[in-house]
């Protein structure tokens, strides 16, 4: 057995070559899956003209992640395990600044955020997360039935509120209805830096200056600045723009990120795709 990702992950994925070798892995996340995923795929194709060796392949995809905010260590773990019970993924941290950093770090659908924390409180949490593009829902938490305290945190950039004590299924009810909305959302334009992207003519901008974009590279440009602060896989990316059954290899995704720098330093934008080793791309400022 080779063991490709920690044992005690709760999500998925098994790859059995049944006669003679074992390659069992656990993930949590999109990159990890569909790296491993198309590892498994290539094992198999390599496999083919043995006779002798017989391929299964089960695969469970990740589910809702979720991150939990709460300086209450008691109620955040037990909040972590309701969602994991449940099939969803959850970070749990205990206080304000941490959740901010993994809020702008994490890959995740839903944040619930406590409101009265130490270090930094809910409401400065959630009005940086926006203040930084991040449009991730939050639903926020609090021991107070007070009309201002929740007119406070919508203003700030909250999408729900949620008042202690509640019941487990209206908690995971709001959870699952503002992941549906993040879903359905369509926006006419994607802004971060001195980018903009037009969804609805497939052109990057920046200031004055526009550049028409090609399909795939839409599509790739609108995940970069849809996930500003995070690196996204190549396998991600593939996945996303090509699809799963696809013969695409790294190469092209490489050959497509040359393509989108040159248009990016046609129209004079200052921000560039960079290149972190192993993981992905990301969008930074060049210097």
């Amino acid at each position: 057995m080779v063991s490709l990702f920690p044992t005690d992950k709760k999500r998925y994925v098994q790859f059995a070559l049944r006669e003679k070798y074992y390659i069992f892995c656990i993930v949590d996340n999109q990159n990890a899956f569909w790296t491993f995923f198309r590892l498994a795929k290539l094992v198999f194709l390599s496999c083919q003209a043995s006779v002798n060796w017989r391929v299964w392949l089960f695969v469970e995809r990740c589910g809702m992640k979720v991150l939990v905010v709460d300086d209450e260590v008691t109620l955040a773990d037990a909040l972590g395990e309701l969602f994991r019970r449940n099939k969803i993924i959850a970070d749990v941290v205990y206080d304000g600044e941490d959740g901010y950093y993994y809020a702008q770090k994490g890959d995740y659908d839903v944040i619930v955020l406590d409101v009265m924390m130490p270090r930094m409180d809910g409401f400065e949490v959630v009005s940086r997360l926006r203040k930084n593009k991040c449009t991730v829902p939050v639903l926020m938490l609090t021991a107070k039935d007070e009309v201002s305290s929740r007119v406070k945190g919508l203003d700030c950039g909250a999408d729900d509120y949620l008042t202690k004590p509640f019941a487990s299924e209206e908690l995971l009810a709001r959870v699952r209805a503002l992941s549906r909305r993040q879903s359905e959302m369509v926006f006419d334009s994607i802004s971060y830096g001195d980018l903009t992207l037009s969804t609805a003519n497939y052109t990057l901008s920046c200031g004055q200056k526009t550049v028409s974009l090609g399909a795939k590279e839409y599509e790739i440009m609108k995940m970069l600045l849809s996930n500003p602060t995070q690196v996204i896989g190549k396998e991600a990316i593939i996945s996303k723009v090509w699809g799963l059954d696809c013969d695409i290899t790294e190469n092209n995704v490489e050959a497509y990120m040359s393509f989108l720098r040159k248009k990016m330093y046609f129209i004079g934008s200052k921000m560039t795709i960079m290149t972190k080793r192993l993981l992905g791309y990301y969008l930074e400022t060049e210097k």
